[in-house]
């Protein structure tokens, strides 16, 4: 089985470090992923917000597949030693939805965003105060399969205000199946995208729909 794996460069790209993302079964660091067990880690998505604040999303699962996770780490690029090979360190991993077979978490895609002029978020950073930067507003988009076969989904939405501590209820975006006109419940492959004219309020999400062909017998 996987397991997430991060990396980063300090020079623009020339040389580049890595590690492992938190939670492995060895880590012998306290971590959310570790503490539910969870086995095996993939579907990596990382995007970067303001003030040096960086996220980081994934899935994490049982070996068996009998438990699956989403979860968002938040990263802060410290940029308190010029020969820190790995300035960005994890502040927080949060969980944010877990689901039991036959369901199983896949694929998220993640949109972050500045916060409202203003608002900030307070950072826990290990062995330093807390620090006070911008406010990121973080969006994922991901799906549920529902059975074991995977020919039925949910794509899910979800988001965070301040900065990846908290996360919104999960919303259903994909309708409910159609069996008149012959789509199912399936869906997969989310995406979300933000329009640039500044101060737009709307958030476009996209993703696949199957259509199954009904056929006489």
């Amino acid at each position: 089985d996987a397991w997430l794996g991060v990396f980063q460069s300090a020079d623009g790209g020339d040389t580049w470090q890595s590690t492992l993302y938190g939670g492995f079964f060895l880590d012998p660091a306290a971590h959310p992923l570790k503490t539910l067990r969870f086995q095996a880690a993939a579907d990596p998505v990382v995007r970067s917000g303001p003030a040096g604040a960086a996220f980081y999303a994934g899935i994490a699962f049982t070996g068996d597949k009998s438990g699956s996770a989403l979860h968002v780490s938040t990263y802060l690029d410290l940029n308190n030693s010029e020969s820190d090979d790995m300035p960005f360190k994890t502040v927080r991993t949060t969980v944010v939805h877990q689901v039991r077979a036959p369901q199983f978490i896949d694929k998220p895609w993640m949109y972050v965003e500045a916060g409202p002029d203003g608002q900030t978020c307070s950072l826990p950073v290990p062995g330093l105060p807390n620090q006070i930067v911008p406010a990121s507003i973080v969006h994922v988009a991901y799906t549920v399969f529902l059975d074991a076969a995977d020919s039925t989904a949910a794509i899910m939405y979800t988001r965070s205000n301040n900065c990846g501590l908290n996360f919104s209820t999960p919303l259903r975006l994909n309708p409910i199946a159609v069996a008149s006109v012959g789509l199912n419940d399936h869906g997969n492959g989310a995406a979300i995208a933000k329009p640039l004219a500044a101060n737009s309020l709307s958030l476009v999400r996209t993703w696949r729909r199957v259509r199954e062909r009904v056929t006489g017998g």
